[in-house]
């Protein structure tokens, strides 16, 4: 019955409809495969509970599949074991960048200059702590790690003037930044 009505969807000149349809379909079997896969892995991982690689596995499994905590968990769980690998460092990290909650935030910070003064050219790292420094309003150290970032690109490397607006725009916010304290430390006459 459904493979007549695709058919017929076809036949009617709704390809658009179809391709639709069809990407729909792939989506949710690729999402039951990998709720499949997710339940497997958790099995073995009860069975070989100090496996990292397995653990970060698992992290990046919760994060297609959008369960941030199943993520958050795995990639504590990946750096716990392994401590000293940097991807396992970097995706817990990234997770606690991006949580409310200010302490995981500093945690975050934290693991990540511990990974740039392991690898000082670890683009996703400089590019998180640059992020942070602005989103914190430290526009000089966004600007400087920023900068840094250019520094370590090819010249006609894609996110070029994406890291060059994000320094114009740190450099920017620290000048208001300066006016706005220059007039509240001189008193108006």
């Amino acid at each position: 019955m459904m493979i007549n009505s695709l058919y017929q969807l076809s036949n009617k000149g709704s390809l658009r409809t179809l391709s639709f349809i069809l990407a729909l379909f792939l989506t949710a079997a690729f999402f039951l495969n990998l709720n499949q896969f997710s339940t497997a892995l958790r099995l073995d991982l009860q069975k070989t509970p100090k496996d990292a690689k397995k653990w970060w596995l698992l992290g990046q499994v919760g994060m297609n599949l959008g369960n941030g905590k199943l993520a958050f968990d795995s990639y504590q769980q990946a750096n716990k074991l392994e401590p000293d690998n940097l991807d396992y460092k970097l995706s817990y990290a990234r997770m606690l960048m991006f949580s409310e909650d200010q302490t995981d935030k500093l945690k975050g910070n934290q693991l990540l200059r511990e990974i740039i003064r392991q690898d000082h050219s670890n683009p996703e790292a400089l590019s998180l702590l640059a992020f942070s420094y602005f989103e914190g309003e430290d526009y000089k150290m966004a600007a400087v790690t920023w900068a840094m970032m250019l520094r370590l690109l090819e010249p006609d490397d894609p996110r070029v003037p994406m890291l060059e607006k994000s320094i114009r725009a740190a450099r920017d916010a620290l000048a208001l930044q300066e006016e706005e304290k220059a007039k509240s430390v001189t008193p108006e006459k």
